[in-house]
């Protein structure tokens, strides 16, 4: 019942003077460090990488997301001190919007590693309403901070690399993907499914797979056909600010898909309405990742066993509406609907695990999002045109 997280992006509306301020902010930032390159652990949180950092003397936890800006909240803003250099509208991958301000940080420490004047976006992140509130984080290091540096990262150890430009890398057994940046510095590729292409977004600010908009499916069907496996219902993504709308996501198998000139074989595609095209953590999880966005390349090195398209989750997602209250059915995997034609997104969920939900508080909410990562069973009562009725589901593969 893993809920898919994506992080943020810009919409910018700027007049030219503008938007070269905000180039320049962009690009503003240097690393100073003795060292040419350092190692440190990371912790996965709901499928997203988290890692320490430090700012005036006090540790942090942020995300790494390549998708994004650098992100802290207008609290950590004021407490640091920090002078605004500008403002900006700011959308996130659902299409909800907050307007933002910038921000410099003038130093911030991994490890040993020094980064200085690099620009960030203060966002009210700690919402009670939002999902994004209980990865219990204070910010995002983003693709505006990790150009300056070549970063590894290693999904099996847990353990992000992050080397000095120019250092020379072992590359022995990765096959290389060129990518462009864009003028926030997050890296696309060409994604080419039978003949039909697009742009896509290397970003780890995703815990999912690959996601593709139904737009483009429409231009890979003008081309050829693809095996429809499953679809899935119902508000299936979150965004820093909030869920997405409803929708129906449907699953594909493709005999390849070329991501660069790197080839993937029989992989499942999801293609849905609402976003942009994404390629998550999900799919990385199969390989060694490094980016170098100094000579714009992306390596990868896969590991052992393979599994490019699918996750273990429950058939059906249950979440709260933004009352804080009312628990409901979120989401359902098509087939899963099928054999059980008494349930339906939208009804209201009263118990889950004989705990009723009118008791559930926002730390208890919170647990229950996060014992998701490791939970086999749920049952759960709900109401279905006025009649209750008990659930159990059981978490299995499921494309995403």
């Amino acid at each position: 019942m893993k809920k898919l997280f994506l992080i943020i992006f810009l919409i910018l509306s700027l007049s030219s003077c503008k938007l070269i301020k905000f180039k320049r902010l962009m690009k503003n930032g240097d690393l100073i460090a003795s060292s040419d390159k350092i190692t440190i652990p990371f912790e996965k949180r709901m499928g997203l990488i988290v890692i320490q950092v430090e700012i005036n003397g006090k540790k942090y936890d942020f995300i790494v997301d390549t998708g994004a800006t650098n992100v802290i909240s207008p609290d950590m803003a004021k407490e640091l001190q920090l002078k605004k250099k500008g403002k900006v509208s700011v959308t996130d991958s659902q299409s909800n919007k907050q307007t933002a301000y910038f921000f410099e940080i003038p130093e911030l420490f991994i490890q040993n590693f020094s980064f200085q004047n690099t620009t960030c976006i203060a966002l009210d992140i700690y919402d009670e309403k939002l999902n994004f509130n209980c990865l219990g984080v204070d910010g995002i290091i983003g693709a505006n901070l990790m150009k300056e540096g070549i970063w590894q990262i290693d999904y099996q150890k847990k353990e992000i690399t992050i080397y000095k430009n120019n250092t020379l890398v072992d590359l022995n057994g990765y096959d290389s993907i060129n990518f462009k940046s864009n003028i926030q510095f997050h890296p696309t590729l060409t994604i080419d499914i039978h003949g039909a292409t697009s742009k896509l977004k290397v970003d780890t600010g995703s815990n999912g797979c690959l996601r593709l908009s139904n737009r483009y499916k429409n231009i890979i069907f003008e081309k050829d056909s693809l095996e429809l496996v499953n679809s899935q219902y119902g508000s299936i993504t979150s965004g820093i600010f909030g869920k997405g709308k409803n929708e129906t996501k449907e699953f594909y198998q493709a005999d390849s898909v070329l991501l660069g000139n790197y080839l993937c074989q029989d992989f499942i595609i999801g293609f849905q309405d609402e976003g942009s095209h994404l390629l998550g953590n999900q799919f990385f999880a199969n390989f060694n990742l490094i980016i170098d966005w100094q000579k714009s390349m992306l390596y990868i090195n896969k590991v052992d066993q393979i599994v490019l398209h699918s996750d273990k989750r429950f058939p059906v997602s249950i979440d709260r509406k933004e009352d804080l209250k009312t628990y409901y059915i979120r989401s359902i995997y098509t087939k899963h609907q099928e054999q059980n034609d008494m349930i339906a997104v939208g009804d209201t969920v009263i118990s889950i695990n004989n705990v009723l939900t009118s008791d559930f508080t926002q730390d208890n909410y919170c647990e229950f999002i996060q014992a998701l990562e490791n939970s086999e069973q749920l049952n759960f009562e709900f109401i279905h045109n006025n009649d209750t009725l008990s659930h159990t589901i059981f978490s299995e593969e499921q494309y995403q």
